[in-house]
């Protein structure tokens, strides 16, 4: 418990750092990615964190799952927070790398129970949608545990990947974001898991929590129109070159990774009854892969159709 508390500390001081950075904030300016402004702040650091930000629901509302129709200001606002600093990140004070899914900020623990928790939500959801009950998908636990290290190192900042690594925000899901009431527009916010990293980890959060049913039947799709406006931003840094195969193969990476955290950890011991009640009583906070058993059928689908270009 003192260990999650501490974690929780140094979330709260990355959001104020996030705040604080000038070079940060004039980066977001310079490409019209809209965050909320910073008011007042009062820090006893390691302690105490108060941070007073702009209201934004007068004007903007929050949502579970956003509509489809509002999807593309969703992808634009995430490709243009990517893009601004895609390659060409400042120098900064906040973690060292985003996300709390990463591998190296989970208990070892989580992933021996990896097998075991997917073989446990198969059998229990098999009633539902017989892909459950194939003994194919009972087995991908064991199959996704062999790369688990080997996706956690792709997905790692470090010198290899210098070119394609960008700020990311570390909890993109719905209530974590606003739309505009009247006309178009997207504001995110919450940003204590916000650092380096490669943005597909954002965008596969953002598909499994807070998007419709039609687009992640049509993922490509919109991994397409993401991927179009990230080089259309990042496209005044000089020889910029990424590829959309390359920025797939990323996605595949940040899709595995996700779902190893997803079943070792959010998804342990969940049955149909406890996805009916979320599903009864929606909470904005809990993403839809909580209580839509079709979201999770997707990703598991991604995830055995992705583990071969991962395994030795």
């Amino acid at each position: 418990e003192k260990q999650k508390w501490e974690r929780n500390l140094q979330s709260y001081a990355n959001e104020l750092a996030f705040f604080l950075n000038r070079d940060l904030q004039k980066a977001l300016e310079k490409h019209s990615v809209l965050v909320p402004k910073l008011y007042g702040h009062e820090s006893v650091p390691g302690r105490r964190y108060v941070l007073l930000t702009e209201n934004l629901k007068p004007s903007w509302t929050t949502w579970a799952v956003h509509p489809a129709t509002r999807s593309p200001e969703v992808f634009r606002w995430l490709a243009g927070f990517h893009g601004a600093f895609q390659g060409l990140l400042p120098e900064h004070t906040l973690w060292d790398f985003g996300t709390h899914v990463h591998l190296d900020r989970r208990p070892s623990k989580e992933l021996e129970n990896l097998p075991q928790s997917i073989a446990d939500f198969c059998r229990d959801f098999a009633g539902l949608d017989p892909f459950f009950g194939r003994p194919e998908s009972r087995l991908l636990g064991q199959r996704l545990q062999s790369v688990a290290r080997k996706v956690s190192e792709h997905l790692s900042p470090g010198p290899e990947n210098r070119p394609r690594v960008t700020l990311v925000h570390g909890d993109f899901k719905g209530a974590n974001y606003f739309l505009k009431n009247e006309g178009e527009g997207c504001c995110a916010f919450d940003w204590q898991w916000t650092g380096p990293g490669l943005g597909a980890t954002d965008l596969i959060y953002l598909f499994c929590g807070s998007v419709e049913d039609e687009i992640v039947q049509d993922y490509q799709r919109w991994l397409k129109l993401y991927h179009d406006h990230l080089i259309q931003t990042a496209g005044a840094v000089e020889q910029y070159n990424y590829s959309f195969d390359a920025f797939l193969l990323d996605f595949k990476a940040a899709t595995l990774d996700y779902a190893r955290w997803v079943f070792a950890y959010r998804l342990m011991g969940d049955t149909p009854e406890k996805f009916r009640a979320r599903a009864e009583n929606v909470d904005v906070n809990l993403g839809l892969f909580r209580r839509h058993p079709p979201r999770i059928r997707w990703l598991l689908q991604l995830v055995e159709e992705f583990l071969s270009d991962f395994e030795e």
